[in-house]
């Protein structure tokens, strides 16, 4: 989608220099309920831009870190029918000595087995 016949684009279009960016994939529709949607320059409609965020101890491969994300985006792309540009995946790894459960971190557990 070039910008052509507009004076000025939205600066949600524009790159950090103030040019606009050549092919803008989304762009934000305002919505008064919590959940995100966008108008998709692709698909010409609104639709919903799901978020996932996993929390994991540390300890996993950049490899199964990266099978993760694939299989829960297209978790999301099958049960809700979200187009999987839309869907956001956010793995965040958390050392076994800052998670507890019952005053007793993973770290803890896992030592006094």
């Amino acid at each position: 989608m070039r910008l052509t016949n507009q004076a000025e684009p939205p600066k949600s279009q524009l790159t950090q220099t103030g040019t606009p960016s050549p092919t803008p994939l989304v762009t934000r529709s305002e919505t008064r309920s919590s959940k995100c949607t966008f108008r998709d320059a692709a698909y010409g409609q609104e639709s919903d831009m799901p978020l996932v965020e996993v929390t994991l101890t540390e300890g996993r491969s950049p490899e199964q870190i990266r099978a993760l994300i694939s299989e829960v985006t297209a978790a999301v792309a099958h049960a809700i029918s979200a187009p999987t540009p839309n869907i956001r995946v956010v793995v965040r790894e958390v050392p076994d000595t800052h998670w507890a459960a019952g005053d007793v971190t993973i770290a803890e557990r896992r030592n006094q087995k």
